[in-house]
């Protein structure tokens, strides 16, 4: 993240929500890494899985449950495939299902807890 200009401290509102948000994106990047396949599922999973601000029928959905828990054993089925380790590629698995509540939070820090610049701002800068 330190190679992104839009995430120079400070662009959050706190300190603490722009180390959430770094914390939180430095381990989902430790346990997807570059693997497209993995980050692909991963992206799936996170898209079908509603916030919890969302409406409790949005989030207690029969097919959004099932297809979550399809995308979940893919991953799992496909990390075992590459760790050959039944608990590694569970623990990832799980880990990675625990943060998709905290990536929520980092959308939401993205876009409604940005620093806002107006452009009056700037001119002094030029």
């Amino acid at each position: 993240m330190e190679d992104w200009d839009m995430f120079v401290s400070p662009w959050a509102s706190s300190q603490s929500e722009e180390e959430m948000f770094k914390n939180t994106m430095y381990t989902v990047g430790q346990l997807a890494g570059k693997d497209r396949l993995l980050s692909s599922l991963y992206g799936l999973l996170i898209f079908l899985t509603p916030s919890n601000e969302m409406d409790e029928n949005v989030r207690n959905d029969p097919t959004l449950t099932f297809l979550r828990k399809e995308i979940t054993r893919l991953i799992y089925r496909y990390l075992k495939s590459v760790m050959k380790s039944c608990s590694q590629a569970s623990n990832t698995t799980h880990h990675l299902v625990k943060l998709i509540p905290d990536l929520h939070i980092c959308q939401h820090i993205n876009f409604n807890k940005r620093i806002q610049i107006q452009m009056e701002d700037l001119l002094p800068l030029l």
